[in-house]
């Protein structure tokens, strides 16, 4: 549908449990890597965050080579994509530096159905017979018709772990993220955001080596492969 009315449109996709705390830097980065998709409109980016644990609820992304810098933001094309790993597959992504998967994926709307065409045809093929009736008064009764047979299908198997070939990743700045997916991590977000400075809106002061005085598992770390510092905006 997007497609049609515009298509050259960049989507981003953002799951809605999640919480940004630095909103403003959050965007910055998304814009950053809207501009690589701007001169590379062939790849769907998807943005990782550097983990501060083996954390086995995370998708986990291994980087390849950089495609391009625009200002801070570096992308890297995406060598393999492992969702939600045994403790012991865990361990070693967290020990290899790869990253945690934000689930916020960006890319103009021809690679996403580019993706959908190579990775799950079957998908493609239904909904490809139902948006030729987009925007007409059978549009419903078609998305209806339709959305009965479409089979079931994790994104994470069949796109990212497939994987598409165009599939490259970000790294987010040193920002308070989280993904609230379990109880104990909207604690643990609640806690952090207790101890934040009201004034600056900063979360507090991490040590320059190894852990900080807050679950570090809740910020984003610096992009840079192997480095073991812990900050803080």
């Amino acid at each position: 549908w997007i497609h049609r009315m515009d298509p050259g449109a960049i989507v981003i996709a953002m799951p809605s449990d999640h919480f940004v705390y630095e909103d403003r830097r959050f965007m910055d980065h998304v814009m950053g890597v809207s501009a690589f998709l701007e001169e590379h409109p062939q790849w769907l980016v998807l943005v990782g965050a550097r983990p501060a644990e083996p954390d086995t609820g995370f998708g986990w992304i291994e980087r390849a080579e950089s495609l391009e810098a625009h200002g801070p933001e570096t992308v890297w094309r995406v060598r393999q994509f492992v969702e939600k790993p045994s403790s012991e597959a865990a361990r070693a992504c967290f020990a290899r530096g790869h990253l945690w998967n934000t689930f916020v994926l960006m890319g103009r709307t021809e690679t996403f159905i580019n993706a959908a065409r190579l990775c799950a045809p079957e998908i493609h093929a239904l909904l490809s017979d139902a948006v030729r009736h987009a925007g007409t008064e059978a549009e419903r009764e078609a998305v209806e018709a339709v959305w009965p047979m479409l089979p079931s299908a994790s994104f994470s198997d069949a796109v990212l772990a497939a994987p598409f070939p165009r599939l490259a990743t970000s790294c987010l700045p040193p920002i308070l993220w989280s993904d609230l997916a379990t109880p104990e991590r909207l604690l643990r977000t609640a806690i952090v955001l207790a101890m934040t400075n009201p004034k600056t809106q900063s979360v507090p002061a991490a040590g320059l080596e190894g852990e900080s005085a807050y679950p570090a598992a809740w910020v984003a770390a610096p992009a840079t492969p192997g480095l073991s510092r812990r900050h803080s905006s």
